[in-house]
Order: structure tokens, then C-alpha cells, then sequence
């Protein structure tokens, strides 16, 4: 943030979506309690609560509000962290159209940081996408799955080191397993077709050129998922 490009004097967005898409993957991937959990949770609510305070302002509130979690002993980060059976939901319920909603007023901005190579900003805008649908509303089923779908295949290192044994994506390389990839949204397909007889991602359209193509592509498929119910 101090010298970073773009100059977050003249983008505050930009860093807006790499701090908010951080704190959104931390909320989803970890599933934190105590002060990580109530951290997150102010970090998300300071920034959409004033919409009068200029977004650089918002954005040096964020920052100080991760250098809180960065400045705890790890012992006390890594005790709020623990697997349990089920969780209490507090999110409203939302249908397809909502998360389409915010595809469309989202993802077209990806396209400015791609062309002049800001990589790290592009990439957070899907990933703010995904973990912001997830945070605020409780999505249909199919969309919550291919949006841990899409976590797994961008953040294949964190799932490779919890031992998942699926790998999708080598960072190190750049290469996506296409015919995984292919695999894993088929299947997550025809897991629901019996709630959703219609539903058919559009698996041709999936790009694996690059990671921030393949990120704009899988969301633009979830978008164009036909998500009518059952009678």
C-alpha cells in the first residue's frame, strides 16, 4: 500500500478488493472464532457501513484492522481455528438472480488490471466475488459449490497442504488440469439436477489460457447457470 501500483491515491478500489477479498477467503477458508472472527466481521462492516467516508480513508482502517491480526502471537490465531460438525447460519437466504446481480456489477472491472498487468488486483476481484456472495448471503446449493470449487482450484496450495488429495491448479507452472477441472463442475452438475433439472454449466466456455482467465470464465459459467427448480 505504500508504494504499491496502481497508486491507491488515485485506485482505492483496487486495494478494496485485494483487503476485502482477503478477508472474505480468511472468513470461508478458516473459519475462525473469537477475535479473528469478530475482526472480519468489522473489517466487512466498516466498509460498507459509511458510505459517506472517502474510500482511502476506508482502506487505511482495513489495513490497520489486518496489522491487528498480523501483530497476535500465531499460538493465539492458531487457537481459534478448530473443526466442528455444523455451524449456526446467520446469513439470508438469496436466489440465483442475486448472485448474477453481483457477477454483473462486479466482474467487468477485472478487465482494466488484466490489460495493464496489475495480476494480484484482478485475481481478487473473482475471489471478492465468490467470498463476498458467500459471507453476506446463504447462495442456492449448486452456486455455494462451485464457489468452493473455485476457492480450491485458486487456492490449490492451501487445500494440497489440509491434504486434499484433488489438485486443479500448479501456481507454480500456471497450469490448470483442465480434464479435473472439467470433472469437478460436471459433477457438481449432476448432483443437483434432481433439485435443478435444468442445470447445465456451460463447461465450453471455460477458459484455461491463464488463471485470470479461467477465474473470469468460471464465474461468467455460474452466471449463465439456468437455475429453475423442481415442481
Amino acid at each position: 500500500l505504500d508504494s504499491g501500483k496502481p497508486d491507491p491515491n488515485q485506485y482505492p478500489g483496487a486495494y478494496a478488493y485485494l483487503l476485502l477479498s482477503l478477508c472474505y477467503k480468511f472468513d470461508y477458508l478458516l473459519k475462525p472464532e473469537g477475535f479473528m472472527m469478530e475482526t472480519l466481521e468489522r473489517i466487512h462492516r466498516q466498509y460498507f457501513s459509511n458510505q459517506e467516508e472517502h474510500s482511502l480513508r476506508k482502506i487505511q482502517i482495513l489495513r490497520k484492522e489486518f496489522q491487528q491480526l498480523l501483530d497476535r502471537p500465531q499460538e493465539s490465531l492458531v487457537s481459534e481455528m478448530y473443526r466442528v460438525k455444523s455451524t449456526f447460519g446467520i446469513t439470508a437466504p438469496v436466489n440465483h438472480e442475486r448472485v448474477v446481480h453481483i457477477i454483473d456489477g462486479e466482474l467487468g472491472n477485472m478487465d482494466w488490471y488484466v490489460e495493464n498487468k496489475h495480476w494480484a488486483i484482478a485475481l481478487a476481484i473473482p475471489s471478492y466475488i465468490a467470498g463476498y456472495c458467500l459471507f453476506n448471503f446463504a447462495v442456492p446449493k449448486p452456486d455455494r459449490e462451485f464457489f468452493h470449487l473455485f476457492f480450491h482450484i485458486v487456492e490449490n496450495e492451501f487445500f494440497k497442504q489440509l491434504g486434499f488429495p484433488q489438485h486443479f491448479y500448479d501456481p507454480q507452472t500456471g497450469t490448470l488440469d483442465e480434464r479435473a477441472i472439467r470433472a469437478a463442475v460436471r459433477q457438481i452438475g449432476e448432483s443437483n439436477r434432481k433439485e435443478f433439472p435444468k442445470l447445465e454449466p456451460k463447461v465450453h466456455i471455460l477458459s484455461f489460457d491463464s488463471i485470470y482467465a479461467f477465474s473470469k470464465s468460471f464465474m461468467l459459467m455460474i452466471k449463465d447457470l439456468d437455475m429453475t427448480a423442481a415442481k
